[in-house]
């Protein structure tokens, strides 16, 4: 079931946005599954589903592969908000999960959501970043995430 790159992401940090679902969170199991440090955010779910069960139907949506509710593990819950919005749709919570397991190739399944997959080092990550990404990026590359964390308050 496991995917066919052989450890190749081991020591680098993939960041999937939209990562609680669909195909970023396909994008989350593969990379986790090679050995990377994921950071996933944004999980769409709908009613009667689980988060797990989200992931995996948002996996199989928007990367094209299968993953398994049973064999996901949460890394941890990010409360969140942008300082100085009071929009309630702005304070939020997102639950970041790994796995080792999955089935099929990631590839891009709604290309007017998703601008390209990418292997990125923690050194050398993208700009822009979205910035509570970036926070928690730097607590994997530190090796310390907390079970719940905060951001922008």
């Amino acid at each position: 079931m496991a995917g066919g790159m052989a450890g190749e992401l081991a020591g680098k940090v993939a960041i999937v946005t939209g990562g609680a679902s669909g195909i970023g969170h396909a994008a989350v199991e593969l990379f986790a599954a090679e050995g990377a440090q994921v950071v996933i955010a944004d999980t769409n779910v709908e009613l009667g589903e689980s988060v797990s069960v989200a992931a995996a139907r948002e996996a199989r949506e928007e990367l094209g592969i299968d993953v398994y509710p049973a064999v996901m593990q949460p890394l941890t819950a990010m409360q969140r908000t942008l300082p100085g919005v009071a929009d309630p749709v702005e304070q939020r919570v997102d639950y970041f999960l790994t796995t080792r397991v999955w089935e099929g190739e990631p590839t891009v399944q709604e290309p007017d959501k998703c601008a390209g997959l990418g292997w990125y080092s923690p050194a050398a990550l993208p700009e822009p970043m979205v910035p509570h990404e970036g926070y928690l990026l730097g607590l994997m590359a530190d090796g310390e995430v907390p079970p719940i964390v905060t951001f922008g308050y």
